[in-house]
């Protein structure tokens, strides 16, 4: 045990004698540790955080998806699809489909939009959750003709009935309809992401769904004793038979079977989680870097320090002893500040995945895994720290070459290589890692400022959803949405206002298979293309220039009506002759309609910015399906002042509608670049980590040279060398390692352009705005970390410097 302290105390004093060394080392560790446990965290959470479902290893997800299609995502399946491999699957022991939606709740004579679940009744047996009151759906509850049920979430329960156990057979109103309370499920169930009220859907799929609408989704349980790669082999035999089946909705699909949690994950989440895997490998290999080459200069400069306590008796056992310990008090420090920074970034992750459609199993948190991770990297560090030295000093037999070593020997020339190429590759890498972020922060830059064919500035977007049982009728749909816009106008400050049922960036739009036809009333081929209803004024609101004719009117009558077409669409249509005065027939929803083209109108992105312009096909409002609404505002007041008097008007002609997501256009455009600008924010901060790292071992190599080498300094001052000149020198050799690495890590950033070339916007991979700032960037700064141990230069006084010696 007194050997023990002694070391530690001989540990503590050997760091405080070299202050820079010290904080350079335990930063250099912190910030290593600290982003592969963020990187480890992340990946735990989002891979093996054991789901909260009995056997979870048994859950797993069907999908049918088109494997030619280029960057596939996992698709969902149709209802008819849906009983096919239900009824086909036999490694299946219960299966389920279920559908992300939102129901219109009376909450407090409220009505509010609620999110829910369209469910099969197996939905819960699969998961295996029980409720925490009455029951969960049974078979006779999934029929068409069933009396509508409802299973309540725990908040909306504690919510809406104060945490009533009384609640299970009372009444409620669910978009307009009796609907009896049959359960609550215990709290924290939320599946699939923050759900909290789960119907029976058989009674929403219509009396005939079609196999090319896929808008399920489906989970199996699978039988004991089956392993998921013979279900997946089963379910791709099923869906090679439902192909070669029904060919026009089905041919090249195929079924897929994943593990439930695989499946959750979207393309772009797990492109960011390879991103920052990838550069935290890269953090941590430039933080080991840095601690091995700051820790050769440290033990090249003591290693006469260490021959003399040798020749007083120290011996190989406890030289090496004593290097593991400062190792581990060094690597300790690290390993503490590391945790904190992974527990405050993993945190700030948490609140801002929060709603962002993640699944609810999904929690960001250090947790006890994060924990070990961080002690084992931690431990990982102290013996690459000391292990080398330690073990050199416990086989030396020879001192004598040591003691005859003067104190400001700087190492054999092969030591010195090394280190220059520590340096190099870290700056190196550091410099991918810069380039790739710039790359990504231009592409984010440019997608913000992607017009889409509208001007957001003052625009402002409402919803307010129509229950079909008393909007079925186009014209009093239609009637409606004029008087209610009418009465919006009317708001001091609104200078304009229009409906739809989708507006840009919403993702609500139906499709339709269109048929065009020639003047002399030949058709042409059939093309499928989405379909908006709008109101008279649309364009005009969006700030969308009308190229070619007028306006709706809202004009539909006896089967015809007017439509505008969208620039792309007149293009593929009739790319030879004007699109104006055009017929083209409409079949959407087992209804046909004809409508006469009186207009084109610029493109408009609807959906994501960075996907390419989808041809649309705008008709009037009473030519749409009754849903829900959208109500689009030109104006300079703000949400918080428009809302209220909104509603308040909407719901004077109707007080049992719900009116929700009230957002400004820009506040969406920002939503849906949510995964851009978290893949950009993420490149930041590794791109950041890895130069304070690069610099940080560039200032600590040079200071500490510096300091070791002042006899010779000033030496050489006292022969004449002038300041300037050592200083020249000093710098001179930092910034040749800087321009080698410089150059190494722009052509590295060349081959990683091209692997974000799929995902830049109007951005080239060999961008050379990105490249030369990160060239000077990098320079600039590696010039600061060069000329700060240089100016020491300036305050050496060779006379006091040699009588030292």
């Amino acid at each position: 045990m007194d050997t023990w302290h002694h070391d530690l105390r001989s540990a503590l004093h050997a760091l405080r004698r070299s202050p820079g060394f010290t904080l350079v080392t335990v930063v250099s560790a912190a910030l290593g540790i600290g982003m592969a446990t963020l990187a480890f965290g992340v990946a735990y959470a989002l891979l093996w955080l054991p789901l909260p479902f009995p056997q979870p290893d048994r859950l797993a997800a069907v999908s049918m998806e088109r494997p030619a299609e280029e960057l596939a995502r996992p698709s969902q399946v149709s209802a008819p699809e849906f009983f096919d491999l239900g009824a086909q699957c036999r490694s299946s022991a219960s299966r389920t489909a279920y559908r992300e939606t939102s129901l219109t709740v009376l909450v407090q004579e409220r009505p509010q939009e609620i999110p829910a679940a369209a469910v099969s009744a197996d939905f819960f047996r699969v998961l295996g959750t029980a409720p925490r009151l009455g029951r969960t759906l049974r078979p006779d509850d999934d029929r068409m003709a069933a009396p509508p049920v409802a299973v309540l979430g725990d908040r909306l329960w504690r919510r809406r009935f104060g945490g009533d156990p009384g609640v299970v057979g009372r009444t409620i109103q669910v978009d307009e309809t009796p609907t009896t309370v049959i359960g609550v499920m215990p709290p924290g169930f939320n599946f699939p992401r923050d759900q909290e009220v789960w119907v029976p859907f058989a009674g929403r799929l219509g009396a005939s769904p079609s196999r090319a609408i896929r808008n399920l989704r489906m989970a199996v349980r699978l039988r004991s004793g089956v392993s998921l790669e013979a279900a997946q082999a089963e379910v791709r035999t099923i869906g090679e038979r439902l192909a070669s089946r029904y060919p026009e909705s089905t041919a090249g699909w195929s079924g897929y079977l994943r593990p439930l949690r695989a499946n959750a994950l979207s393309p772009e989440t797990r492109l960011a989680l390879r991103y920052l895997g990838g550069a935290s490998a890269f953090i941590f290999l430039i933080a080991c870097a840095n601690l091995i080459h700051l820790l050769l200069v440290r033990m090249t400069a003591r290693r006469q320090e260490l021959a003399v306590r040798a020749a007083f008796g120290a011996g190989p056992g406890r030289l090496a002893r004593q290097i593991l310990t400062e190792s581990s008090l060094l690597a300790g420090a690290g390993g503490v500040l590391g945790i904190a920074f992974a527990a405050v970034l993993l945190a700030r992750i948490g609140e801002i995945e929060a709603h962002s459609g993640l699944p609810s199993w999904i929690h960001f948190s250090l947790g006890t895994a994060g924990i070990l991770f961080s002690v084992a990297a931690t431990a990982a560090f102290a013996l690459l720290l000391g292990s080398p030295a330690a073990w050199r000093e416990a086989r030396r037999k020879d001192l004598s070459p040591l003691l005859k070593e003067t104190a400001d020997a700087g190492g054999s020339r092969r030591l010195q290589c090394l280190r220059a190429a520590f340096l190099v590759c870290e700056i190196a890498a550091s410099v991918v890692l810069l380039t790739g972020a710039s790359l990504t922060v231009r592409s984010l830059l440019a997608l913000r400022g992607e017009p889409g064919g509208v001007h957001t500035t003052n625009l402002i977007t409402l919803w307010v959803r129509l229950p079909a049982s008393r909007y079925a009728d186009g014209a009093a749909r239609t009637r409606w949405i004029e008087d209610v816009l009418a009465r919006l106008r009317a708001i001091h400050g609104v200078r304009a206002d229009a409906a739809s049922d989708d507006l840009p960036h919403y993702f609500h739009a139906r499709e339709g298979l269109l048929t065009p036809f020639d003047p002399n009333g030949r058709p042409g081929p059939d093309l499928r293309v989405p379909v908006h209803a709008v109101s008279p004024g649309y364009f005009d609101v969006l700030g969308t220039p009308l190229f070619a004719g007028r306006d709706l009117t809202d004009a539909v009558a006896e089967g015809r009506g007017e439509a505008v077409v969208s620039e792309s669409l007149a293009r593929a249509l009739w790319p030879r002759g004007p699109a104006v005065g055009r017929h083209v027939l409409l079949r959407c929803g087992g209804a046909a309609a004809s409508f006469t083209v009186v207009g084109v109108a610029a493109d408009i992105r609807h959906g994501l910015l960075n996907a390419v312009t989808a041809p649309v096909l705008y008709v009037p409002l009473a030519a749409g399906e009754p849903g829900q609404v959208g109500f689009l505002f030109a104006t300079r007041l703000d949400i918080g002042r428009l809302f209220p008097e909104a509603e308040r008007r909407i719901q004077a002609t109707d007080p049992r509608l719900p009116v929700f997501d009230a957002m400004t256009l820009g506040e969406l455009r920002a939503y849906i670049l949510l995964n851009d600008s978290r893949r950009t924010l993420l490149a930041l901060l590794c791109a950041a980590v890895a130069l304070v790292l690069a610099l940080l071992g560039v200032y600590g190599v040079l200071s500490y040279t510096v300091s070791r080498q002042l006899r010779a300094i000033g030496v050489r001052l006292a022969l004449g060398a002038t300041r300037r000149q050592l200083m020249r020198q000093i710098v001179g050799r930092g910034l040749a390692l800087t321009l080698l690495g410089l150059a190494l890590g722009l052509a590295g950033a060349l081959l990683l352009g091209r692997l974000l070339a799929p995902y830049l916007y109007h951005v080239s991979p060999a961008d050379p705005v990105s490249f030369a700032g990160i060239a000077i960037l990098v320079f600039d700064a590696a010039f600061i970390a060069c000329y700060l141990p240089a100016r020491r230069v300036l305050e050496i006084d060779p006379v006091d410097v040699l009588r030292e010696e």
